[in-house]
């Protein structure tokens, strides 16, 4: 067989800390991205859930939205949880760690000659953003590391587009794609769940390729071939 597995586990506690809700359904959504850019299709996951003392309400409280922002994303994504523990009273002097829902997810790669590494291939390689970033610097590791400040909010996630990338990675579309007639049944399924027209619609399609090209482009400068990404990138 040349069929492979892809696993990746992750896990957000600054997130967690100060949006557990949010912090939970990054958690997920962390290693879904990271198994779909190495060209797998995400099948499930299993959960370590570090939390500090359950008898002190802003940890129970922690505990219930991190579980609650867990299952939000993995019902959207048809991604299940089959397994997991739970390791409670993490304390020093009384502090509770910071709510740490770990995650490891796993994929099924297809075709072992098709997958993608996620470390960048040369000296220079340009990091790209796309999409909307507000608040996201102001939660980030660089802010806490760097500058001892944790402040800001926790950035939003669009799970529809997390869906669509994993349903054109599992049809085997490219994500060079520009034929509108192939690319009609993911609009088609981004108006069914969002309840937005087939222009709306088909923006998020065309972000969505925008998102997978850039997730698992090896090109040692991306800005010299800007046309080939399309719109939409930053």
């Amino acid at each position: 067989t040349n069929k492979g597995i892809a696993i990746s586990t992750d896990c957000s506690p600054i997130y967690c800390k100060h949006n557990s809700f949010e912090g939970g359904k990054h958690a997920i959504v962390e290693t879904w991205r990271n198994i779909i850019a190495s060209g797998a299709l995400p099948i499930a996951v299993t959960d370590c859930m570090n939390f500090g003392n359950p008898e002190k309400p802003e940890i129970m409280g922690e505990f219930v939205e991190c579980i609650r922002g867990m299952a939000e994303s993995c019902s959207y994504l048809n991604y299940p949880v089959i397994s997991g523990n739970v390791s409670l009273y993490n304390e020093t002097n009384s502090v509770g760690i910071y709510p740490t829902p770990a995650i490891g997810g796993v994929g099924l790669i297809k075709d072992l000659s098709k997958t993608m590494t996620i470390g960048l291939k040369n000296e220079g390689n340009i990091i790209c953003v796309i999409g909307e970033t507000s608040g996201h610097l102001n939660m980030s590791q660089y802010l806490s590391i760097i500058k001892n400040k944790e402040e800001g909010s926790v950035p939003e996630i669009n799970l529809e587009i997390e869906k669509i990338a994993n349903l054109m990675v599992h049809d085997d579309v490219s994500s060079d794609e520009q034929d509108v007639k192939k690319l009609e049944k993911y609009r088609d399924q981004i108006k069914t769940d969002l309840n937005i027209d087939d222009e709306e619609a088909m923006k998020l399609v065309y972000e969505t390729l925008v998102y997978r090209k850039l997730k698992s482009s090896d090109s040692s400068d991306m800005l010299e071939k800007g046309t080939d990404f399309g719109a939409g990138f930053s």
